[in-house]
């Protein structure tokens, strides 16, 4: 990741509308994940990463140590330092589903689901990067599991990559889903939004 990209910051939006009578409590949250990698030995990446949340007025920054081979090292945040802190694991989660995407897509569980659209090119911060536009081959798509039976009613993603590299990431998708509960949420309708906003290819 580190490798390809010195620098990403992405948006994930998400939303979810209780059904009526159901009880559920309704749900907004806006996450904001970066990270820029500001020094690289033959074997350790060190990097600065700020997570926000729209229900805390509070960010979180910290700079993590990262062995080339993906291992967390180190993280220093408020003043101490730990190793091997599940703080950058937990972090990184979007971003490191942002790199793993592609292979569900490209031949992965996905892959069945969904079809392109166009191909083209889009501006992240001031990178122009080669973009791959997806749609679901048919909707609604009722999808069953853990005692409830959701429909996607709506979904659509667009995967890019540097025109030099041939490693892909997830730059945008969005999604609504009707959940019949009796999931964590209950039953409603979750909307989600994924962007990538900036990043540097390294």
């Amino acid at each position: 990741m580190f490798a390809t990209f010195k620098q990403m910051s992405l948006s994930l939006s998400s939303s979810f509308e209780p059904s009526n009578g159901t009880g559920g409590a309704a749900l907004n949250d806006t996450l904001g994940v970066s990270y820029s990698v500001i020094y690289k030995s033959a074997t350790t990446y060190k990097v600065n990463v700020t997570v926000s949340s729209s229900l805390s007025p509070y960010p979180v920054a910290f700079t993590a140590w990262v062995l080339t081979n993906g291992t967390e090292a180190a993280v220093y945040v408020s003043g101490q330092n730990y190793t091997r802190d599940s703080l950058y694991a937990d972090a990184m989660v979007p971003i490191s589903n942002d790199i793993a995407f592609p292979d569900e897509v490209n031949g992965g569980a996905l892959s069945p689901y969904l079809h392109e659209t166009t191909k083209g090119t889009a501006t992240f911060g001031t990178t122009e990067i080669d973009v791959v536009n997806y749609a679901a081959n048919s909707l609604p798509l009722s999808v069953s599991g853990c005692g409830e039976t959701d429909t996607i009613t709506a979904y659509s993603l667009q995967l890019g990559s540097i025109p030099s590299g041939s490693q892909q990431v997830l730059t945008s998708l969005s999604s609504v889903v009707t959940m019949q509960g009796p999931g964590p949420l209950g039953s409603g309708i979750e909307t989600m939004t994924y962007q990538v906003v900036s990043l540097t290819p390294a």
